[in-house]
């Protein structure tokens, strides 16, 4: 990168890293409202991935008694996630990063609310019940590609000028508050899918409503 890639902002133009400049770029990062929803929607969508990788093992291994083949499962999805990338570069100029975003959650809400029904209906077990499990943690993964590179670029489309500073404060907070929002989810883990599925549901449904908002602001905000 360094040999191929030249720095785009010319040296008169670069600002020199001081506190002062910090606390000027970050109070302006957050300032924005389209910035300060993003990152709070980037949150939830993070929390739900961080949910996701935090009791997904436990799970195989206490409910489902295959903590010898988890490895090969959890292959298995992160492999088949990689189609996200694919499908978001299809839909996103058609339907727009904001659109895309909130179809995303809607979609999650309403699959893992129907998961907490199946799963007190008993029928979260067998190899039935292990395919649907599966089937919903792949969605978890998906619906993190359809929404982390979306939000992260909705976030930084006013702060090009700071765009490193803003990066690094966009990603750092929604990454150290969701990592507190998924560490509560697990703290519930009995043994069961219960705290991951109500978990995500919850996350899942913060996220839609929060997305709804971003709708409403235009690229010019």
């Amino acid at each position: 990168m360094g040999l191929r890639i030249q720095e785009p902002i010319t040296a008169q133009n670069r600002l020199p890293f001081r506190i002062k400049s910090f606390k000027t770029a970050v109070i302006e990062i957050l300032s924005l409202g389209i910035v300060r929803t993003a990152i709070l929607t980037l949150v939830f969508s993070y929390a739900m991935l961080f949910t996701g990788l935090l009791l997904i093992q436990p799970v195989f291994d206490q409910f489902f008694d295959r903590a010898v083949s988890f490895p090969v499962w959890f292959a298995l999805i992160s492999v088949l996630t990689a189609s996200a990338s694919f499908v978001n570069a299809m839909l996103v100029m058609q339907l727009g990063m904001r659109r895309l975003v909130s179809a995303a959650f809607q979609i999650q809400v309403l699959w893992s609310f129907l998961m907490l029904l199946l799963f007190n209906a008993g029928m979260i077990s067998g190899s039935l019940g292990f395919g649907l499990f599966v089937f919903w943690v792949f969605g978890i993964f998906f619906q993190a590609g359809m929404t982390m590179g979306n939000l992260t670029a909705l976030a930084m489309e006013p702060l090009g000028h700071i765009a490193g500073t803003a990066a690094s404060v966009v990603s750092a907070v929604a990454t150290l508050a969701s990592v507190i929002l998924a560490g509560i989810a697990g703290q519930f883990f009995d043994g069961t899918p219960l705290a991951m599925l109500i978990g995500v549901a919850l996350f899942a449904t913060c996220g839609t409503l929060s997305a709804h908002r971003l709708r409403r602001f235009d690229r010019r905000t």
